[in-house]
């Protein structure tokens, strides 16, 4: 019964790290394009630039992980390929538009909103890597059993 358990936790290890490794990457693509364009033009008196900047990142991150959740994005066992990459990406479009809108109230004035569109495109290409990766990372580590 203990290796079974072990086996369990083994498995849930693996899995929850390549999921996290997704949400880093994402994180890290806004991250860039957070820090290049929009901040720059972010000025204020009364916060500090590299605490707004995490918060930023911060609420990006919970939000994406919330969002990407809903739609299934992390369900590398049961989704093929072509249904996580959609759910990535409509999970990426729906975080940036919320993200922008943000950016906007915190700058006050508009923004081109062509950088952001840069940054999806650069998460959609990392959510197709990604995708075709742990698909098959997770197929070759856990071969799929034969039920009935």
């Amino acid at each position: 019964m203990e290796i079974i358990d072990r086996h369990k936790t083994e498995h849930r290890t693996q899995v929850r790290t390549v999921k996290l490794i997704y949400l880093i990457c994402m994180t890290a693509i806004f991250a860039a394009g957070w820090k290049l364009y929009y901040l720059p033009h972010f000025w204020s008196p009364f916060y500090n630039m590299n605490a707004a900047s995490i918060a930023v990142i911060f609420v990006y991150l919970v939000m994406h992980y919330e969002i990407s959740h809903l739609y299934g994005c992390y369900r590398i066992q049961l989704s093929r390929i072509s249904e996580l990459i959609y759910s990535q990406i409509l999970s990426a479009l729906i975080t940036n538009f919320f993200m922008f809108l943000i950016i906007l109230l915190m700058i006050r004035h508009m923004m081109n909103v062509g950088p952001m569109f840069l940054v999806l495109a650069g998460q959609v290409l990392g959510s197709v890597i990604w995708s075709y990766a742990a698909h098959r990372w997770y197929f070759g580590k856990f071969p799929p059993v034969d039920t009935v």
